[in-house]
């Protein structure tokens, strides 16, 4: 029989009777110290019938005829509150009440079965010194913000060092200055992609598992509250410390560790097995030679300990679990977007149907069907009059390649599938050369983008050299305003305008959100949405050339490219969207493809960015039908009111966008 004693707010053991016997006999337990010999339940010393002597022998029968019929009635209860009502536990003072807590959820695997995927861990925020070293590797790089942490990664920051990283369940931590940690393993479930901020829900996304090790340091944990499968452990040398749902500070020197509760309850086993229960308020600390209650956090920790809770707070909150799926997503391409169930409800959800899908797969279709022998569009396009000319295949294929990549066509039997191929193939062999013309200055980020898409879905690992060359061409063929001109001029007089800027910004934006690393990529970012705010003007159009009017055609590239942006343009982009739901003309003769396909994308964003859903319901009332009820008998589109650059190919991509934006996040 294994017997633990419960002394001075920590739990000792296991004993046998006879060392019982022994303990008491040397004055270290009293006959009123609190033992368990089932696991379950807590008795005196004096109560429980371990000393056998026929002093205690009349009143442990009678003890023993009560618990007859209360101790199973009491172990169903405890069971239940448990696993049911773990916050009661919490609540309990563990200094002077001894209470059972099931602990083995510290030795729970992060991976059980198949519906634990790889859990994302991301910098939220990074300041000072702050590096990360991948799993086989040995050296050390500058974290970014925006990075994705790989399980098994160790990351260190300096004197000067501190960071946020989120995690996919929705905790959030702060790490402190002179820290090493890793992340041991991270196991999640998948979760629905919501229009919810972090900040607005309490539980975890979905059952996770989360191992961390800290090796020296301080990290500062905000703890969603967890599902009864997950679990969140930090292992130090001195101790380990495991949480359900709490805001909590660990902190691992050299010779102690030491845990600060500020909410909920922490359990906490050292390095000789003693265990306790740190109730709001308290800590522990764990010197490897005893561990040490205190009844309250010393106010020498306290305001620091609050300033990181704080910052991982206020890192995390405005993050939507839409966001937070794209993460995990990333840490398992084998789901993503084009998992058929949550592409189905994304669908779904956005207000898609059977008559769109139709016309999508009819679009896709045609598309197939005017691909050239080589892979490429654009040989055999048409114009406006439906004569033969041909147009740019570097843009057209690569216009192509994005329908059917969002499309998710990766039925390797397809027909679709292969066009796909054919065009990625076509585009992996187009030469990297100067951007020199107005043509290329549009065709160069719309294969760029082309490409990424490529790399993220279809996990190309040969197109990423290709990916840097072609974004640093666009870092590098920035103007100095902020936009990009035609041949990627530079200096005051080169010709920059906001519809060449968007398709770069485009290529940027969707470059940074699969983690390519291009030195001054986020630089050019930010100087890009400063520069498409400064296009607005007063009336909430988008103009093509700053200083000079709004155009009607623009303003839905506008109001989609601030939304790549922070919040601060959320007036401007809430200007733009009611201008264009106030000059609504839905009409065909007034249908502008060009215009049509980035509107569509600014009030599908709405939804996240503004949190507002009427634009996105206007629109979805209005457009879709017209370009269903006008499409061609053989998949693609009659030209409606004239754009610059109009072709068979190129009107009919834009078309397909703007339907398959229903499957967008």
């Amino acid at each position: 029989m294994k017997i633990f004693a419960h002394k001075e707010g920590r739990v000792v053991g296991p004993y046998t009777k006879d060392q019982i016997f022994i303990e008491l006999k040397a004055k270290r337990l009293n006959r009123n110290d609190q033992i368990c010999l089932d696991g379950k339940n807590w008795v005196t010393i004096k109560d429980s019938g371990v000393e056998n002597n026929s002093r205690n022998s009349v009143p442990f029968m009678k003890f023993g005829i009560v618990c007859l019929f209360i101790i199973p009635l009491l172990s169903i209860l405890s069971f239940f509150l448990v696993f049911y009502y773990d916050d009661f536990f919490s609540e309990i003072d563990n200094s002077d009440s001894p209470v059972f807590r099931k602990l083995d959820y510290f030795d729970w695997e992060s991976h059980p079965d198949g519906s634990f995927k790889y859990g994302a861990s991301i910098v939220l925020y990074s300041k000072g010194g702050v590096r990360v070293q991948a799993p086989g590797s040995t050296e050390l790089t500058e974290i970014k913000n925006g990075q994705i942490i790989q399980e098994g990664s160790s990351v260190e920051t300096t004197k000067d060092g501190e960071a946020v990283l989120l995690f996919s369940n929705g905790t959030s931590m702060s790490v402190g200055k002179k820290t090493n940690f890793s992340i041991g393993a991270f196991g999640q479930q998948e979760f629905e992609s919501v229009d919810q901020s972090l900040g607005s829900i309490e539980n975890e996304v979905s059952p996770s598992r989360l191992k961390l090790n800290l090796d020296m340091g301080e990290l500062v944990v905000v703890v969603k509250k967890l599902e009864k499968d997950s679990s969140l452990t930090i292992t130090s040398k001195l101790g380990v410390a495991g949480v359900r749902g709490t805001s909590f500070s660990i902190n691992a020197r050299s010779d102690s560790t030491s845990v600060n509760v500020l909410s909920g309850a922490v359990d906490f086993i050292d390095s000789r097995n003693n265990s306790s229960i740190v109730g709001s308020g308290k800590a522990v600390l764990a010197d490897g030679s005893e561990l040490i209650l205190q009844k309250e956090i010393l106010k020498s920790d306290l305001s620091r300990i609050l300033l990181m809770e704080k910052a991982a707070i206020s890192a995390a909150e405005d993050i939507s679990v839409f966001q937070l799926r794209e993460y995990f997503d990333r840490m398992n391409p084998d789901l993503g977007s084009c998992d058929p169930v949550e592409k189905n409800k994304r669908f779904l959800a956005s207000g898609g149907g059977e008559e769109i899908q139709k016309s999508i797969e009819e679009g896709l279709d045609w598309l197939v069907s005017v691909q050239s022998e080589d892979g490429s569009w654009g040989k055999n396009d048409k114009d406006r009059d439906g004569n033969l000319k041909a147009t740019n295949t570097i843009a057209m294929t690569g216009m192509a390649v994005l329908c059917f990549l969002q499309h998710c066509e990766f039925d390797s039997l397809s027909k679709e599938n292969s066009a796909l191929k054919k065009g990625i193939q076509y585009l992996k062999t187009v030469p990297i050369s100067k951007v020199k013309s107005q043509t290329a200055s549009y065709a160069h980020p719309i294969y760029a983008r082309a490409l990424v898409m490529a790399f993220e879905k279809m996990k190309l690992p040969e197109l990423e050299d290709i990916i840097i060359k072609t974004i640093s061409m666009i870092v590098n063929g920035q103007n100095e305003n902020g936009g990009w001109a035609y041949s990627y001029g530079k200096g005051a007089a080169a010709h920059v305008d906001l519809s060449v800027t968007g398709w770069n910004l485009m290529a940027l934006i969707k470059a940074k959100s699969i983690g390519i690393e291009v030195p001054g990529l986020p630089e050019a970012i930010t100087k890009a949405i400063e520069y498409v705010k400064k296009c607005q003007d007063n009336t909430g159009k988008f103009a093509y050339k700053m200083g000079t009017n709004g155009k009607p055609s623009l303003t839905g590239m506008g109001a989609f490219c601030l939304q790549l942006g922070s919040k601060e343009y959320t007036k401007s982009v809430e200007k733009g969207l009611e201008w264009i739901i106030e000059n609504i003309s839905p009409t065909w003769n007034s249908i502008n493809f060009y215009a049509l396909r980035h509107t569509s994308r600014a009030c599908f964003y709405s939804r996240t960015f503004l949190r507002e859903n009427k634009y996105w319901d206007i629109f979805k009332s209005t457009y879709p039908k017209l370009l269903i009820e006008n499409q061609n008998e053989n998949g693609s589109w009659p030209p409606a009111e004239h754009f610059h650059g109009d072709s068979e190919i190129f009107r009919s991509t834009l078309a397909l966008d703007v339907l398959l934006t229903f499957y967008q996040y």
